[in-house]
């Protein structure tokens, strides 16, 4: 969704989830364009939300589900952009809304605060995702699998998995998905980034990733509604 918006010129790098207040058109024509192409799943435009003062946050993220309703089941997506606080912020009862919050691109030791908070309120199913280095079984901090998994049995995670990437790191994700399913009987999601690919050859490498052990498949950084299309095997 972001770099997409970026790609378009209807976001900056730095905040592409303000396209929610400023250009919601823009980003309900990318929620259709991806269901078009066979997903099932809209991931909000809320990957930086974190860095967000509370008032900005809420104003963001109740705008951000309301436009990824219509075209799928809504996985909240919050990525490693700031600390956990002390206390959780005022804007995470509106979670409640949503299908499941997808903790997305983070390493390891930087989502613990956040799920111990977390415990604590009610909230929709917890999806745990982590970026794993292009050469090696492991995320950008060092953990290994069984340390992942071990994380998402004990905060009750409905699924774990792996996502993002880096230009020649494809590999990355299949070994991801191969090492957690020898971990964990959770299901678990694959979404790697284009790491340049174009979208036949991606399409390829994720339906190795379903082979490998994935339950749900989607695309990072990069893989444009083409690179779905072609995944469902759609003309």
């Amino acid at each position: 969704m972001g770099s997409l918006l970026v790609a378009r010129s209807m976001a900056s790098l730095a905040d592409p989830h303000h396209a929610c207040l400023h250009a919601p058109q823009a980003v309900s024509a990318v929620h259709a364009e991806y269901a078009q192409a066979g997903a099932k799943v809209a991931a909000t435009n809320t990957f930086l939300l974190l860095k967000e003062d509370e008032a900005t946050a809420f104003e963001i993220l109740a705008r951000a589900i309301e436009l990824a309703r219509p075209f799928g089941a809504v996985w909240v997506s919050l990525g490693p952009a700031a600390r956990a606080p002390s206390k959780l912020p005022s804007w995470w009862p509106l979670l409640a809304q949503a299908d499941a919050v997808l903790f997305e691109t983070w390493s390891g030791p930087d989502l613990l605060p956040w799920l111990e908070l977390a415990r604590t309120e009610h909230t929709p199913p917890l999806i745990l995702s982590f970026c794993f280095q292009p050469d090696k079984t492991l995320t950008t901090a060092g953990w290994e699998p069984n340390r992942l998994a071990d994380m998402a049995h004990q905060f009750r995670a409905s699924a774990v998995g792996v996502n993002c990437g880096w230009e020649g790191g494809s590999e990355a994700s299949v070994r991801a998905v191969e090492a957690l399913r020898t971990q964990t009987r959770l299901p678990i999601v694959a979404k790697p980034a284009s790491c340049g690919l174009d979208p036949a050859a991606w399409a390829t490498m994720a339906r190795r990733c379903v082979r490998a052990g994935a339950r749900f498949v989607g695309g990072c950084c990069g893989t444009d509604p083409e690179y779905i299309r072609l995944f469902h095997g759609l003309s």
